[in-house]
């Protein structure tokens, strides 16, 4: 299975508003290719790419969405055999590929760096994406989100430099053949994929085993450069240190590196701060595992050591909120006041009927019994329309609120600095 841009005319993505197959749409966009699309829901994502020339089809997967003459099909891994749009494809006989597979043969006979591990991905493939372009090496970049500097997810150079991040779900990163792989760290974090950590380890040394160069340990790295990043945390700086050795390996002058990091901005939903109305800042942030959740509030006490953190907070998918419960119940030390919202369930990911190994049913955990075994500073509210209701009654001067999660629980922000 391979593809070449050079011949493709007209390609159509199926869940087209993920942020990586958005990110390979644009690329084709920008080669010349025409681009259509579908997606359950409309997002920015979505829009962004409608305003470029996209066409999409918003709601339910149809299979008459697909146009006439169509040279690839291209899907999310959460796609399921079944998707009316996949099964036309393949009766048309038209090329289908998952997003990974894709990125897998644009990546091949480039020089790849690829960016693994359960946190950190986005921000350190920005890192190095950035710090290439300023070293004058032209790379292409595909990032989990938005990055101001690209103005979007994605960054179409002429070398052979080619910098992604390199996802774990599903063994996917095993598509990519890197020169240099940026293993940042490993957790147990996909528990409809892997059996356990071992699984998810075994998984790693084989993405490992394919490259020229490793990165990893950064917790084991000096800031020799003294970085004074934009961005809070000891996180990030770890982020920073991993994209530094990769520069180093690369030859790039210190001097690039350490500029090119700071002046790092931050991108879309890492920590990234909304606005600040009425003396109440308000951050926007991705976090969905018990790790990512500590670390960005103590980033937040960090950077606010005196006003009130208030975490807004919308577990990601049935799976994981039942396999990391009790981690969750110690993530949150950090916060002054949780505002407890309900599972965000992912399409084509779980089934909450669904029987595991040994033929023994699940009972799933939720949100109101976290918010029970964490305990008084917790406010259990279920919907995201109570959630800004009370924030509405409640926050005042000197209040950070911190919205986070993986699901929609970002939708809050625009109308709780309009209304508070």
């Amino acid at each position: 299975m391979s593809i070449n841009l050079e011949k493709i005319k007209k390609a159509y993505f199926i869940g087209i508003g993920g942020i990586g197959v958005s990110a390979v749409a644009r690329i084709f966009m920008e080669k010349g290719i025409q681009v259509f699309g579908s997606d359950l829901i409309e997002s920015i994502v979505t829009k962004d790419l409608t305003k470029k020339g996209a066409k999409i089809f918003i709601g339910k997967h149809n299979a008459d969405n697909l146009p006439d003459n169509v040279d690839v099909a291209i899907h999310t891994v959460a796609v399921t055999l079944d998707n009316p749009e996949l099964v036309k494809a393949k009766e048309l006989k038209i090329l289908t590929m998952s997003y990974p597979e894709v990125l897998g043969e644009l990546t091949k006979n480039k020089y790849l760096i690829a960016v693994s591990g359960t946190h950190g991905k986005t921000t350190t493939t920005a890192m190095i994406g950035l710090m290439l372009v300023n070293a004058g090496l032209d790379p292409t970049v595909i990032v989990g989100s938005n990055i101001k500097e690209f103005d979007g997810n994605a960054r179409l150079g002429k070398s052979d430099y080619f910098v992604i991040e390199a996802d774990e779900y599903r063994r996917a990163f095993l598509n990519y053949n890197p020169k240099i792989a940026v293993v940042l760290n490993i957790e147990f974090d996909h528990p409809d994929c892997y059996k356990d950590l071992d699984d998810v380890k075994d998984a790693f040394n084989l993405f490992m085993a394919k490259a020229d160069y490793i990165v990893d340990h950064p917790e084991n790295l000096m800031n020799d450069l003294n970085l004074k990043l934009k961005v809070p945390g000891k996180g990030f700086l770890l982020d920073a240190l991993s994209a530094r050795e990769v520069g180093r390996i690369l030859e790039i002058d210190d001097k690039i590196i350490k500029e090119s990091l700071e002046s790092y901005q931050g991108s879309w939903r890492r920590f990234e701060i909304k606005g600040e109305r009425n003396g109440i800042i308000v951050v926007d942030d991705y976090a969905h595992h018990p790790t990512e959740v500590k670390s960005t509030l103590q980033a937040a006490k960090e950077k606010y050591p005196d006003k009130n953190i208030i975490c807004v907070f919308q577990p990601h998918h049935q799976d994981r909120f039942n396999a990391l419960f009790e981690e969750f119940v110690d993530s949150f030390k950090d916060a002054d006041k949780v505002v407890m919202c309900d599972v965000y369930h992912v399409a084509g990911r779980e089934d909450d009927e669904k029987v595991k190994s040994k033929n023994v049913k699940v009972v799933n955990k939720n949100s109101k019994e976290l918010a029970e075994r964490i305990g008084k500073k917790v406010v259990y509210v279920g919907s995201l329309d109570k959630a800004l209701d009370w924030l509405i009654k409640n926050v005042k001067a000197g209040d950070v609120v911190i919205t986070m999660g993986a699901g929609d629980v970002t939708k809050l922000n625009d109308e709780l600095i309009a209304k508070i």
